[in-house]
């Protein structure tokens, strides 16, 4: 085992010693020596590959599993490539909700927060029923994307669905709308749902054709700059907030319109398949200097450095 190779230390707690792994040691390889091309090689992980596996195919012995993670700086299972079938489960477990996008902006909106489907007056400027059926609890609140998070939906809630906000209790709050440049608070208790996706879908970042970050309030003309600004919308008497966030590519999103200004989005999905990809091409030391490596770090680990610097002359 790796630590079995780590000097030990005394530990006194009630009087009693105890002897501890000196878990403190780091232990690295000389920059020179990993662009070495001579002491290493590099090596695609698949999906059948474990630290183990990999070690006893290249080094006959599996024990040396630390070995293989050691010049990749590996410290974590999250940083070893996993399989597609475990990464897809990986994904529905970490992502299991929903979100549903609103144009408004609602930053009071807190977790325990209920929302449900209302039905309005015909002047359409207050509630006259909440529905029992049609509700979700909230689980977040993207305040850059506006969108919330539900673990589920209990009935049915779609896009262009009229939906009231709620706290645990049932009483009903007036969420800030928007801030006006005069400070003052536009104030509704309904808001109308722009879109709904899976949770695993939710954006992360737009990019445009070069993959260069775009901002979800980059408008596609010269209306008015305030409509860039999040939480923010035009003090003109004649725009309100929903007027200006439809010049945005956030807005075009919601409504699933082309945009030319975004490319590509980032999601939480597409997220953990790229880190995932980018762990999967690795460094392997040259079978033929690994009881040279061996040797060498437990020497230096008995020595008094901390940090422990590897260096194999080729």
């Amino acid at each position: 085992m790796y630590l079995e190779k780590f000097p030990l230390l005394t530990y006194t707690f009630n009087n009693t010693d105890y002897s501890l792994v000196d878990i403190f040691r780091r232990v690295t390889f000389k920059q020179s020596t990993l662009e070495n091309i001579s002491a290493f090689f590099t090596y695609y992980v698949t999906d059948d590959d474990t630290p183990e596996n990999i070690a006893t195919n290249f080094y006959g012995d599996s024990s040396l599993w630390w070995l293989v993670l050691l010049p990749n700086n590996i410290i974590s299972n999250n940083e070893f490539p996993i399989s597609e079938n475990y990464l897809i489960k990986l994904i529905e477990n970490q992502y299991p909700g929903k979100i549903l996008f609103f144009n408004e902006y609602m930053p009071d909106l807190k977790s325990g927060d209920i929302l449900a489907g209302v039905t309005l007056n015909a002047e359409e400027t207050a509630v006259v029923e909440t529905s029992e059926s049609d509700y979700a609890v909230i689980k977040d609140y993207n305040k850059t994307f506006r969108y919330v998070v539900v673990n589920d939906i209990n009935g049915t809630l779609e896009a262009n669905d009229k939906v009231g906000f709620y706290n645990k209790d049932s009483v009903e709050l007036n969420h800030d709308y928007i801030l006006t440049f005069g400070g003052n608070n536009k104030l509704k208790s309904w808001a109308t749902i722009r879109r709904v996706m899976t949770e695993k879908e939710a954006p992360i970042e737009f990019q445009d054709a070069n993959y260069n970050f775009v901002s979800p309030y980059k408008v596609n003309s010269s209306y008015d700059a305030s409509s860039t600004a999040i939480g923010i919308y035009n003090n003109d008497d004649d725009l309100s907030d929903v007027e200006t966030i439809n010049n945005t590519s956030l807005y075009k999103f919601m409504i699933s319109s082309n945009d030319s200004n975004v490319s590509f989005i980032k999601s939480n999905q597409s997220q953990l398949i790229r880190d995932n990809e980018k762990y999967r091409s690795i460094k392997l030391l040259n079978p033929k200097f690994v009881s040279l490596v061996v040797n060498e770090i437990i020497s230096l680990l008995n020595s008094n450095n901390k940090t422990i610097s590897i260096t194999v002359n080729t």
